[in-house]
């Protein structure tokens, strides 16, 4: 793990604040113990409603950590398109940044299948969430880290397109093929 190697040395930046990767380990093996413990098991569908921060990258990391798949929601998506894909994807948890907060309160009922929501700040400044809703600092403050565990090749990365030539549809990449293409570098 690159964290044991290298635990001092910066892994993430954002606008809000650096990680080592030391912190970024545990940081996501907290929300993955907590998730963990609410019932959430590999294979499950972890939907990520954010901008590109490190609370993203967290939670991704987090996902992958219990063997769920993360999936990339597009900020973008209005009500029907999101009450769509996450229905489609058979999203159990919901990580989102708190400038969603409404839609999510639009859609989140027609969900039955999504069990958890985690709201993240969106400018680093975390306030209350909706009632029933985690708020993500204090899933990491008062969470134990999940004990690592062997990762599998067959873990799956849910990429939805864009939907431009219709609904948005998933394509399943298994992670140790990703994995292993990226380590010999992309060919064309």
């Amino acid at each position: 793990c690159v964290a044991d190697c290298i635990p001092d040395r910066i892994a993430l930046i954002d606008s809000h604040a650096t990680r080592t990767w030391k912190d970024y380990e545990d940081r996501a093996a907290r929300l993955a113990g907590a998730l963990d413990r609410a019932g959430v098991r590999p294979g499950s569908k972890i939907g990520l409603l954010m901008h590109n921060s490190n609370a993203y990258l967290e939670s991704h990391f987090a996902a992958f950590k219990l063997g769920a798949s993360p999936i990339n929601v597009n900020y973008r998506y209005r009500e029907q398109e999101l009450a769509y894909l996450l229905d489609n994807a058979d999203a159990e948890v919901l990580v989102y940044h708190d400038a969603y907060r409404e839609v999510i309160a639009d859609v989140a009922p027609s969900l039955p299948r999504l069990k958890i929501l985690v709201e993240a700040p969106l400018d680093g400044k975390a306030g209350d969430p909706p009632s029933g809703v985690l708020r993500y600092d204090t899933v990491l403050e008062t969470n134990a880290p999940l004990p690592r565990r062997k990762q599998s090749a067959d873990d799956l990365y849910i990429l939805y397109t864009g939907g431009t030539t219709g609904l948005p549809k998933g394509v399943m990449f298994r992670n140790g093929a990703t994995c292993k293409h990226l380590a010999q570098g992309y060919r064309m």
